[in-house]
């Protein structure tokens, strides 16, 4: 079982890569670094207007597989509300020291 596990792991691998890209694309670190509190789902929808977002089902799953990643917490209330993470720290565009740019290095599918 814990073979068959590693070979699916090898897999979806990309999965991660891509959401961690697609989150820097939409400014899910940027938004929430610029708000400096933890943000419900459609206040990160509505953060950057001029990046066209995903609908909200596709946001929340978005959201949720990158907290699975702990690249953001979520806080538990009446509506689930989003923070960074020191990791996702690094993804925030006016740090100094970032990250950005490598995490956008992943290649486009239809380039390969």
């Amino acid at each position: 079982m814990h073979a068959q596990a590693q070979i699916w792991k090898n897999i979806y691998g990309f999965a991660e890569s891509l959401t961690l890209k697609c989150a820097v694309e939409l400014g899910v670190p940027d938004i929430l670094h610029k708000h400096g509190k933890p943000m419900i789902l459609s206040e990160i929808d509505a953060g950057e207007p001029s990046i066209p977002s995903p609908s909200m089902d596709r946001l929340h799953r978005i959201m949720r597989f990158l907290v699975h990643m702990k690249l953001f917490n979520v806080v538990d209330g009446p509506e689930e509300k989003y923070t960074l993470t020191p990791p996702s720290k690094l993804l925030v565009r006016a740090e100094e020291k970032n990250l950005v740019s490598y995490a956008l290095l992943q290649l486009h599918t239809d380039e390969m």
